[in-house]
């Protein structure tokens, strides 16, 4: 290396706690790094002389040089804040973090932007912003530190992830108000075989729509499914054009019902109830927004 290229690379304390900060996402595991993210693990390479991390498709890992280098970098760290508190030198005071939050489409979708916006009152510094998609991308984004805070419909699969008990939500099976179904007062697993449904697909998200199908199946009767959808509002817009019957959470949809667009039916024999959760990572501790947004969804916690 080169006197120039020794100084483009040379270390700082900012350099060292950024490189920390990259290095706990991936000692947690495999981890998607960001250009910025990747330049300081690269710019500690160059002053090492060393590997310090290993870069795939996958993501990226620690190298067992990686590892020790963290510990060292850790310990400077550590003292330098002791000599910053022996002397009451204060820190620059840095931006808060935004609170990263989760959501699957169905679960109590409008309470949850409700809290949202009744936390950013509360701690206007700490505001969250809310990202919607489907279980089966929420769980790589909490394992990666993509997000913070999660609230699912279904369960989660990684063994890394809390999962606690939220809110039990209703689905409903719901029609034009001029369908023949929405006319009457009861209908029966039977009068939905014979009907065309529109639901969500399971590859996407609709666990819940997976569940209700299956229970029409053991009753002896095959679901006449002609799309499934990758969101609620797909849903409605295929109910609205094909003259079918949907199947959605009834939070999602009671703002339709309520202007008339639609009716829900009474259907009896099935179980239409979804469990919500709330998730998070469980190696690493909640910041102190993220908790107190726990905090505010638990207020709000139905039995389950």
């Amino acid at each position: 290396m080169t006197r120039g290229e020794r100084t483009e690379a040379m270390l700082t304390l900012r350099g060292l706690a950024a490189f920390v900060e990259v290095a706990h996402r991936c000692d947690a595991g495999r981890a998607r790094l960001e250009a910025p993210a990747m330049r300081q693990i690269e710019r500690l390479e160059r002053v090492t002389g060393v590997r310090l991390c290993e870069i795939s498709t996958a993501g990226a890992r620690l190298t067992s040089r990686g590892r020790i280098c963290l510990r060292h970098a850790e310990k400077i760290l550590s003292e330098v804040r002791h000599f910053e508190r022996a002397f009451g030198i204060g820190a620059p005071r840095r931006p808060p973090r935004r609170l990263r939050i989760g959501a699957t489409y169905s679960p109590s979708a409008r309470l949850l932007e409700w809290l949202l916006a009744s936390f950013k009152k509360r701690q206007p510094r700490a505001a969250g912003v809310l990202t919607t998609t489907v279980r089966q991308k929420i769980e790589p984004m909490l394992l990666s530190g993509e997000l913070d805070i999660a609230v699912v419909s279904g369960h989660v699969s990684s063994p890394r992830l809390v999962s606690e008990p939220w809110r039990r939500e209703n689905l409903v099976f719901f029609a034009a108000p001029d369908h023949p179904l929405a006319k009457k007062n009861k209908v029966t697993p039977a009068d939905l075989a014979h009907a065309r449904l529109v639901v969500r697909g399971a590859s996407d998200g609709g666990a819940s729509s997976f569940h209700v199908l299956e229970q029409i199946k053991r009753r002896g009767v095959e679901p006449r499914v002609i799309l499934r959808c990758n969101s609620p509002e797909a849903v409605k817009r295929a109910v609205r054009r094909r003259g079918a019957i949907g199947l959605a959470y009834l939070n999602v949809i009671m703002p339709d019902v309520r202007r008339g667009d639609f009716k829900c039916l009474d259907v009896r024999g099935l179980d239409l109830h979804a469990d919500n959760y709330i998730v998070y990572l469980r190696e690493r501790p909640l910041s102190e927004p993220a908790l107190a947004f726990r905090k505010l969804l638990l207020r709000y916690r139905k039995a389950v």
